[in-house]
C-alpha cells in the first residue's frame, strides 16, 4: 500500500478542519484497509494499485465545505440521499464544515464503493 502521508494534505487546510478530515480519512480506511492514497490535482485521492485515473473516492474541500466523491456512484446505494451528481457516474457528498456526520456512515458508503470495485476486477 501506497500511502502519501495525509499531515501533507492536512498542511494545505485550514486547522480548523483537520479533525473532520483525518475523521473522513479513518472512516474511509476502515472500509478500505488496503487502498492506496495520495495527493493528485490537489485532491486527496484513495485508489487500489494507484489508478489514480480511476480512483475508489476522493476527499476535496471548498469553501462551505468537504467534497468526499465517489466515482461509480451511479452504481452506489444511497440511502441517506446526500449524493449530488456532477456527471453521470460521479456522485459527491457535500458535507458543510458545521455538521455533525457519523464516521460509520462514510464507512457503509466507501465499503459499497469498495464492493462495486471488486465486483468489477
Amino acid at each position: 500500500m501506497a500511502r502519501q502521508p495525509l499531515e501533507e494534505f492536512l498542511a494545505t487546510k485550514d486547522a480548523s478542519i483537520h479533525p473532520m478530515i483525518v475523521m473522513l480519512d479513518r472512516a474511509i480506511l476502515e472500509a478500505a484497509p488496503d487502498v492506496d492514497a495520495a495527493i493528485k490535482w490537489k485532491q486527496y485521492m484513495y485508489s487500489f494499485d494507484s489508478k489514480w485515473m480511476a480512483p475508489l473516492c476522493t476527499i476535496d474541500t471548498t469553501k462551505k465545505g468537504i467534497a468526499l466523491r465517489f466515482m461509480s456512484a451511479d452504481l452506489m446505494a444511497d440511502p441517506l440521499g446526500v449524493l449530488r451528481f456532477g456527471t453521470s457516474t460521479m456522485g459527491t457528498w457535500d458535507i458543510p464544515f458545521d455538521s455533525k456526520i457519523e464516521a460509520a456512515d462514510i464507512t457503509r458508503y466507501v465499503a459499497d464503493a469498495v464492493a462495486l470495485h471488486n465486483a468489477k476486477s
